[in-house]
């Protein structure tokens, strides 16, 4: 790896951190050393055919120098299709250069982890509410880069990525292909044997390129969605070709309709899965909501007060086990008394100790059991959210068990619902919000839609302003009221902080901006 601290393009980088490796490279992080701000960069080195000598990158074998050019190439490729895409689940391209003899490209630094990383950690599968959203978010990925002829042919959860916001984000297209005519025919064989097991299907094992299509992604979408609802791996393709259904009776905690469609992705010929993002989204919009926990409300219980026991007047205590005999006006009395109650009046006298510890034992049950279900209270009000934000403002953002962000206060009381796709944190009064159609909008502290959600994405309000980014992919910045300020026309843009703003234009420069949108240099 390099080491940290290592200068690039002329110190116009440095490495911070170091990230991961894959079969064509390493990624870093850096950090640009005259905005400043953070990115990732990826090294383009061919794992068993490079070495490092230094900072250089060399070939091990005098016979791999061919295919290292062949790849490195293609690592480019790489870069100019990541540039050219314009999605908001598609990780962009901002620089590429080349240097110690190999190539590097600079994207995005995503402030999350990768799918795999989350089930690692946690330990669990996805519920089936928050599979259906990732699923939605990398479709609406996969379409805009089918649409450009270009298949990623390497999913599984580790290249998919989850920020903050919970927006996925798919990456490293390290083993994508543009199949148009003329790279078909340059395609050496090399080139086409590139997968990760378990997540390709045969036409792609096989390394046969002439069949590779949109179906080919489907089957490794389907796999990756069989590992996100069970954690385990998906099975080979030979399992699914010689088992067939009885391989997908693992997904017993997931509704039939999910099942089903990973069983539809997963085919083993490729003409009997969907072949089109357009089939999938159909079939998604069909299905019934997953069904929701059952929440069994508490009753209170009521209140229970002690009356202590009054000593019969002139009573003399009597020993245990001893029957004091009734006069007969007495029995006649009790004779007209119910059975139960004869009984009852025939019971060891109040005085006797014994008879008094055996009275407080139904007592003593009735206080435990308060108890513990005031215990079982307080743990489900205190851990009952799947995600849980730190506080800002006097609120902190959670995150349901159906997926969906709201707001408690500290005392832990649901302030806002828990009805958006995603929330930002308070500041200056007012949250960022994204509702059920993938739009952004602004709410107050009472959960109020101050600013209508209609925009592609926003951050959160700096210095009285807030940028946001329309329908065309351009960011702009608006005020309190909603009003735009500063108009939609930058490609990239960042909060205020002491009265400027960072911005990026259509040639990938670099400006400041004041509060009136003028360009400060």
């Amino acid at each position: 790896m390099l080491p940290i601290g290592t200068l690039l393009k002329g110190g116009e980088y440095r490495v911070e951190r170091y990230i991961s490796s894959g079969g064509f490279g390493n990624t870093y992080e850096v950090v640009h050393t005259r905005l400043p701000k953070r990115f990732a960069m990826k090294e383009f080195f061919m794992r068993g055919i490079n070495v490092r000598q230094g900072q250089d990158v060399t070939v091990s074998v005098t016979d791999n120098r061919t295919t290292f050019q062949q790849m490195k190439d293609k690592f480019y490729k790489e870069a100019q299709r990541l540039a050219k895409l314009e999605e908001q689940h598609i990780v962009e391209v901002t620089d590429f250069f080349e240097e110690n003899q190999t190539a590097y490209y600079v994207m995005k630094l995503i402030d999350g982890e990768s799918l795999s990383a989350m089930m690692k950690r946690t330990g669990k599968p996805f519920p089936e509410a928050e599979v259906r959203n990732i699923l939605a978010q990398v479709l609406q990925a996969l379409d805009a880069v089918h649409a450009q002829g270009i298949y990623h042919l390497d999913l599984k959860p580790g290249n998919i990525m989850r920020d903050k916001k919970n927006c996925c984000w798919i990456i490293d297209f390290g083993a994508s292909k543009q199949l148009s005519a003329t790279e078909t025919q340059t395609m050496s064989t090399s080139t086409g044997l590139c997968y990760t097991p378990g997540y390709a299907p045969g036409e792609q094992v096989n390394g046969n390129t002439k069949r590779i299509g949109p179906w080919t992604d489907f089957y490794a979408l389907g796999a990756t969605l069989y590992c996100l609802l069970t954690n385990q791996a998906p099975p080979s393709p030979d399992d699914v070709m010689n088992e067939g259904e009885s391989i997908f009776r693992i997904l017993k905690t997931t509704s039939q309709e999910l099942s089903q469609l990973v069983e539809w992705m997963m085919k083993p010929r490729p003409k009997d899965r969907p072949q089109s993002v357009a089939e999938i989204t159909s079939r998604l919009n069909e299905m019934p909501q997953p069904k929701q926990p059952k929440v069994v409300k508490v009753e209170p219980l009521p209140e229970v007060t002690a009356i202590p026991e009054q000593p019969i007047p002139n009573e003399k205590p009597q020993p245990e086990n001893t029957v004091q005999a009734t006069p007969a006006k007495a029995v006649q009395t009790s004779q007209a008394v119910s059975p139960k109650t004869v009984q009852i009046k025939q019971a060891e006298p109040t005085t006797n100790p014994a008879a008094k510890r055996r009275k407080l034992w139904p007592w003593l049950l009735v206080c435990a059991s308060v108890i513990a279900l005031l215990t079982v209270i307080v743990l489900v009000n205190n851990g009952g959210w799947t995600k849980r934000g730190d506080f800002s403002e006097g609120l902190a953002k959670v995150d349901d068990n159906d997926g969906k962000f709201g707001f408690i206060d500290e005392t832990g009381e649901l302030v806002v619902p828990c009805k958006w796709e995603s929330a930002d944190d308070f500041s200056e009064g007012l949250a960022a919000v994204q509702n059920d159609n993938g739009k952004w909008g602004f709410i107050d502290k009472t959960g109020k839609v101050v600013i209508p959600c209609k925009w592609r994405l926003a951050g959160n309000f700096s210095e009285g302003l807030a940028y946001v980014k329309d329908d065309n992919g351009k960011y702009g910045f608006i005020d309190k009221t909603g009003q735009i300020v500063i108009p939609c026309k930058w490609k990239e843009a960042w909060p205020f902080s002491e009265g400027l703003a960072w911005v990026w234009d259509e040639d990938r420069k670099w400006f400041h901006i004041d509060k009136t949108g003028k360009v400060v240099k």
